[in-house]
């Protein structure tokens, strides 16, 4: 099993699921949800695990698409990644990070988004 991850970096997803419990229909939406936002094969994303609370989706994927991840996080496109995978997954992504770099994370003050967006904090 090893041998599938040697070209996959990990990539954390951080919804805000407002205490519902997350199933494996869930699950699947959004590894379906990042599939189709990157053009990805059934088999370049592999569902690693999930934790409660908010729920930290863990993926596996494919090398050669997180360039594609990335720009959609960028400031550029991030609002209209987030409102697709908000209207696709009934659920805020609050966090998103790749190689435990994050690239995205929800602004939810005005301070917060003074440190990201003026103070040159940007996480693009």
């Amino acid at each position: 099993m090893y041998a599938l991850f040697l070209d996959c970096e990990k990539v954390e997803y951080t919804l805000n699921t407002q205490n519902e419990s997350y199933t494996h229909e869930h699950l699947r939406m959004i590894r379906e949800t990042v599939g189709d936002l990157i053009s990805a094969k059934y088999d370049d994303i592999i569902v690693m695990g999930v934790k409660e609370g908010s729920v930290l989706v863990t993926l596996m994927i494919k090398g050669r698409l997180i360039p594609k991840l990335r720009s959609l996080y960028t400031q550029m496109n991030r609002s209209t990644t987030c409102a697709s995978m908000f209207q696709r997954l009934k659920y805020e992504v609050m966090k998103v990070t790749i190689q435990d770099q994050v690239i995205y994370e929800k602004v939810t003050t005005i301070k917060e988004y003074f440190n990201q967006y003026c103070v040159g904090k940007t996480n693009d």
